[in-house]
């Protein structure tokens, strides 16, 4: 059984789509730009050159595919958090995929414990940026920033950039929000190939990265 805290925060975001574009309203009601939209531009020369390469209507079915596979598989990882058993999982999700890449990485799931949140939509009024954390819990003992990935198979370090961006981009609205200077981010990547792949750093060696690709969207929002 998993222990969770009573850990209070203060502010919440609920997401919305302006112009095509995921944001995030404040309980103060500012509009923020979704971390991970901003985190995206790290990657969009290559996603424009694949999407040119497979053509249109097949990058789409693609995207779409793997974005349901990874929803999915949040889901089942946070109710597997929340306690549920793995029968009650098995009974609520039915698609093979997800399924697979949760008892893929089942074992190290299992090294989390204490958690202060899931899936909380949380905001950084110092970098205007909104998000929803997948958990903030401990991992192997140390409090973590920790998000789920899944991948077609394992995913060099320096393809990844914008995942520890996007966990410390985490890390500053939690702070702003609960007081707690989480030091540890945690990327649980778990791949069709059977591989699973645990990437944990200091959230604080990626700090002027984040700056760096906020600055680099807000450069492209006016080319």
């Amino acid at each position: 059984m998993f222990k969770h805290l009573n850990t209070k925060y203060d502010g919440s975001a609920k997401q919305r789509v302006v112009n095509h574009k995921r944001k995030y309203e404040t309980d103060k009601g500012k509009l923020y730009t979704s971390v991970t939209t901003v985190t995206g531009i790290l990657g969009k020369d290559t996603i424009e050159k694949w999407r040119k390469d497979v053509g249109e209507k097949l990058a789409d079915y693609i995207s779409n595919t793997s974005g349901a596979i990874g929803t999915e598989f949040h889901n089942i990882a946070e109710a597997y958090l929340n306690n549920d058993s793995i029968e009650e999982i098995e009974k609520t999700y039915k698609k093979i995929i997800p399924l697979a890449h949760f008892r893929n990485c089942k074992d190290y799931l299992d090294k989390i414990d204490n958690i202060h949140t899931l899936e909380a939509a949380i905001y950084s009024d110092k970098y205007e940026l909104a998000g929803r954390v997948d958990c903030i819990a401990e991992y192997e003992g140390t409090l973590s920033i920790i998000d789920f990935k899944t991948s077609k198979k394992e995913k060099p370090e320096d393809w990844i950039l914008n995942y520890f961006c996007q966990a410390t981009a985490y890390r500053e609205a939690w702070k702003e929000r609960s007081g707690e200077d989480v030091k540890q981010i945690v990327i649980i990547m778990t791949g069709l190939d059977g591989s699973v792949t645990i990437y944990k750093k200091q959230a604080d060696d990626y700090v002027k990265d984040l700056e760096n690709t906020i600055q680099l969207y807000k450069d492209s929002l006016v080319e």
